[in-house]
């Protein structure tokens, strides 16, 4: 509770927050998770606070695969960042790809790509329903361009965790593979989960498709809950 956008964005949190991150992880460790991931790509700044806490694996944000990426490919080609205003994150980018663990030698192979103009996309800002099929042909279109002015891009990596929504069609798109919130999640999942195509099968029970009912803020008592910082729509 209290924590705020300004927050993630600047890294800057009060010892009173620092503390509620640290009961966030106590609750989701008391409900049996198998790893503890964020809703915002500038989460990377509360990654080692929360790390500290917790054996479980940690991955505030999409950008923790950024290494890997680059890893990947050769040294003279691009990862493309696409982020909701890139103005808003190239201020902080190079401390946030230093927390990531970037390499010196790889910085210079990133590319920020803001979706701040795409038209229907301010929606996000003003804490509105976004018209994603409008949207989606945007993101794209936007993407086409980036990539044809920039053959270099091997790869796109989604920092906004808006953007998810338009992975499928970036990747049919432009035969690029797409990274974001949802594959670093299914990464790591990946490593618990059972392989039923090669070795001991059976040891983890399927789950049951059964989504554990959970209301934002219900965990809370009601002046924790009044604490609790969102964007209204309309």
């Amino acid at each position: 509770p209290g924590l705020t956008f300004e927050m993630c964005q600047s890294g800057e949190l009060s010892e009173e927050i620092k503390v509620e991150c640290r009961q966030a992880v106590q609750y989701l460790e008391k409900q049996g998770v198998s790893g503890i991931t964020g809703d915002c790509g500038f989460m990377i700044h509360i990654q080692d606070l929360i790390s500290d806490v917790t054996n479980k694996p940690v991955f505030m944000t999409s950008l923790v695969q950024l290494p890997s990426l680059c890893m990947c490919f050769d040294s003279d080609e691009t990862i493309a960042i696409f982020t909701a205003n890139s103005t808003t994150l190239l201020p902080v980018l190079p401390r946030l790809l230093e927390m990531c663990a970037l390499r010196q030698e790889d910085k210079d192979r990133i590319q920020v790509v803001g979706c701040q103009d795409v038209d229907g996309f301010d929606a996000v800002e003003k804490g509105e329903a976004v018209d994603v099929l409008k949207v989606d042909a945007g993101i794209v279109a936007l993407a086409k361009r980036v990539v044809a002015e920039n053959p270099r891009i091997k790869a796109i990596l989604l920092e906004c965790t808006e953007l998810p929504a338009y992975a499928d069609s970036l990747k049919f798109a432009t035969g690029l593979p797409v990274y974001d919130s949802i594959s670093v999640c299914n990464s790591f999942m990946a490593g618990f989960l059972d392989n039923p195509k090669i070795g001991l099968n059976h040891f983890y029970e399927a789950w049951d498709g059964k989504q554990a009912e959970y209301t934002f803020g219900a965990c809370l008592s009601e002046n924790e809950q009044g604490k609790l910082k969102s964007a209204k729509a309309g």
